[in-house]
């Protein structure tokens, strides 16, 4: 068996969660049923998602599930190896293990970039970006949720011309889960700003979009398959940016949900 697996199934033995496993013939993957949510997890190795061919149709496979409302997970082997601690506390929210915390019960402040950044590196998959505005959910003196949007742009292609947002990133600290701690943000930033549409982009392969969906977002579009490259440290960097690097592997990211809550 490989580490991989070993290691995905030492998880759930530590977590008490029980499972089934078998092999889908058609991704030639494993795929893990858990016990007690109706959840498959699909373990895929970094050389099943080294090319276009293979990131299109692994990306067909999440959309069909998602259509037939069944929910499955692709995980990545990469993420596992790299960012455990942060998709082992996601995968936790969703089997209920977290421990949870109601968004009413904390305090929105805006921070700075600094300490933006030093939460989102350590609790998102992605980490860090550049951002206009970062928010904070603090539940005594301690951040436990973070949102992070863009400056506002004015959509005049419209026979209404529209303001709008980008929703860059939201992470809540490993290990919890805050109930209602996003819609709480967006409330608040609604207060601040009146937009009159924020979007956001959700990943394909990580249980799809249901959240967001009853928070009033809907679907606009998907983004194909991206291309990346990954180096021996775990960091992605385009194609572009590379560079002489030989020791880094091409991936590809499975692409996402272009995602629109209007306001007006």
């Amino acid at each position: 068996m490989l580490a991989f697996e070993k290691s995905f199934e030492l998880f759930l033995a530590e977590n008490n969660y029980a499972f089934s496993h078998f092999i889908d013939e058609q991704l030639q993957a494993k795929v893990y049923q858990l016990a007690a949510i109706p959840l498959q997890i699909i373990l895929l190795k970094n050389n099943q998602i080294a090319k276009e061919e293979q990131a299109i149709e692994l990306q067909k496979s999440a959309l069909n599930s998602l259509n037939s409302n069944s929910k499955r997970i692709l995980l990545l082997q990469y993420q596992w190896e790299f960012k455990r601690e942060i998709v082992a506390s996601r995968l936790r929210s969703l089997m209920g293990l977290n421990q949870k915390i109601h968004g009413r019960k904390c305090q929105i402040l805006r921070v700075d970039k600094l300490a933006a950044s030093e939460f989102l590196n350590a609790n998102h998959l992605q980490g860090n970006c550049n951002a206009r505005y970062h928010f904070a959910l603090v539940l005594e003196k301690e951040i436990v949720a973070m949102a992070t949007f863009s400056a506002a742009r004015m959509l005049s292609n419209r026979e209404v011309p529209a303001r709008s947002f980008e929703l860059l990133r939201f992470a809540t600290k490993k290990g919890y889960t805050v109930v209602g701690g996003l819609t709480k943000i967006l409330h608040h930033f609604q207060g601040i700003q009146k937009m009159d549409e924020l979007m956001t982009y959700t990943d394909i392969a990580f249980a799809g979009n249901a959240g967001f969906k009853k928070m009033g977002f809907e679907k606009h579009s998907i983004k194909n398959p991206m291309p990346f490259y990954l180096s021996e440290n775990g960091e992605m960097c385009s194609v572009k940016k590379n560079g002489n690097n030989i020791s880094a592997v091409p991936i590809f990211h499975l692409g996402s949900f272009k995602l629109i809550k209007k306001y007006s």
